[in-house]
């Protein structure tokens, strides 16, 4: 009897370990199994420049707005690495772009959002690059208050970068590289305004992050020269998208077609070659319009691949991201996804994240009269707008 209860018991644990080998072994990250086991130097990402500044927040001057889509639907769609800029605002933490009184949100109900994120999508590792206006102690405490900090990574710089699968198990699935243009890091010793900082925030991107230069007016002047970092640093960000000057840049995504596979995956294959280090991150404005996602789908395939840079790649058929069995946000009233039925975005095997939203997404402002200011300016900028476009194309 001892024995028979034993064998049973033995079978049973055998069992379960059998299941606990097969979920792991149908783990996605951000999107692929393959994924999982890779150093996060070897995973291509989707960026969204300027993310919180988008149409569909109605929250933002059109001249400053860069994405049509809101977060949580760039977030569902595959995008995995964000460029924020904070700002405080008479004592509120807030994402503006260039002036809040061109618009903002604030950055408690953004970090909700990829709070809830995280709690249902525990597998997609996330990367921020900030523009930090506001001091480094605001933005902790926003990030502390909120419960996202508990998700950011301590990145070390010296030593080799972990496998998106050690970040999941670790729970650490943010990457927070910071700027630092509130110039706290760079004050003399003694002297510093915010030296103690949690160890996850990288200062200057710290040995972490290397990008090219990105203030371009055409296509044609596009290059592959470094800005920022060090030609060592694991991370490199590609930025391709060209100043959107009076047209908006909506209109200059469409009339250059910056986002498409022709133009955009020959231009990553060049930075490759002439950096001789894998592109990480490729950032784009309007990442719904254009092959941005199949680009990067495409790097994560060929990372380890002596491609020959001389020859082009045709655009694949399809993608290999597959989130089918994934969770998804929920957008709300306040946060509602442009509808893309008239945009270019067709990725059906494109990820799919829904999640509850958080209860407090910015509401409509009410009667400040800084509020009436920026409904003003956003109402005569679009008039504006309209009548520069109605011009050209006259």
């Amino acid at each position: 009897m001892s024995f028979c209860l034993f064998i049973f018991v033995l079978a049973l644990f055998s069992g379960r370990i059998c299941l606990a080998q097969t979920v792991n072994e149908n783990t996605r990250c951000n999107g692929r199994a393959d994924l999982c086991d890779r150093p996060i130097a070897q995973v291509a990402f989707a960026g969204a420049h300027n993310a919180f500044a988008n149409e569909a927040n109605n929250a933002f001057v059109p001249l400053v707005e860069n994405q049509k889509l809101n977060l949580i639907q760039q977030l569902n769609d595959g995008v995995r690495m964000f460029t924020l800029d904070i700002y405080n605002d008479a004592g509120v933490v807030k994402l503006c772009h260039g002036s809040c009184l061109l618009g903002s949100v604030t950055f408690e109900s953004r970090c909700d959002i990829f709070v809830d994120f995280f709690q249902n999508s525990p597998n997609e590792v996330i990367v921020w690059v900030v523009e930090d206006y506001a001091l480094p102690s605001d933005i902790v405490d926003v990030m502390n208050r909120t419960g996202l900090s508990q998700y950011a990574y301590s990145l070390d710089p010296s030593l080799p970068t972990p496998t998106l699968r050690e970040m999941v198990a670790a729970g650490k699935q943010l990457v927070f590289i910071s700027e630092d243009k509130s110039q706290c890091a760079g004050q003399p010793e003694g002297e510093c305004c915010e030296c103690e900082v949690p160890s996850w925030y990288l200062y200057r991107h710290e040995g972490v992050l290397q990008e090219t230069e990105w203030s371009w007016s055409s296509l044609d002047a596009m290059n592959c020269n470094l800005l920022r970092g060090e030609p060592t640093n694991p991370l490199f960000l590609i930025n391709h998208w060209l100043e959107a000057g009076l047209s908006g840049s909506y209109n200059v995504v469409l009339e250059n077609d910056s986002n498409k596979w022709d133009v955009l995956q020959p231009r990553v294959q060049k930075c490759w070659e002439e950096q001789n280090k894998f592109p990480n991150i490729v950032m784009v404005d309007h990442y719904h319009v254009g092959d941005v996602l199949m680009v990067v789908d495409w790097l994560n395939d060929y990372w380890n691949s002596s491609i020959p840079f001389n020859i082009a790649f045709p655009k694949p058929e399809i993608s290999n991201v597959s989130h089918t069995n994934s969770p998804t946000l929920t957008p709300t009233s306040t946060d509602m996804p442009y509808p893309t039925s008239n945009d270019q975005f067709n990725h059906t095997s494109s990820p799919t994240h829904i999640i509850s939203p958080p209860d407090h997404l910015d509401p409509v402002e009410s009667t400040s009269s800084s509020t009436k200011f920026f409904l003003l300016t956003k109402i005569l900028s679009s008039i504006f707008c309209w009548f520069f476009n109605f011009v050209n194309l006259s």
